[in-house]
């Protein structure tokens, strides 16, 4: 899995932007991971679910950042 994904962003130019959501959302996932089970205690909880999965995590992270945040105009292309 992991040599796909590899594979797959090297074919991803590297400019601040992508290196920018590509960093952000892996830190926010692994982070996520190493939080202790008590912390997300009070969440309800569906709620905890999704947030005690890193990987969940770092895919929403990664949405939010390339299509909202970091939105690229059309002359951006």
């Amino acid at each position: 899995m992991i040599g796909f994904g590899v594979r797959d962003l090297m074919g991803v130019e590297g400019n601040n932007r992508n290196l920018l959501v590509i960093g952000i959302s892996i830190m926010v996932g692994v982070g996520m991971m190493f939080l202790p089970p008590d912390s997300l205690g009070s969440l309800a909880p569906w709620l905890r679910n999704i947030v005690a999965n890193g990987l969940l995590v770092g895919l929403i992270v990664c949405l939010l950042l390339e299509h909202v945040i970091f939105r690229k105009g059309k002359s951006d292309s």
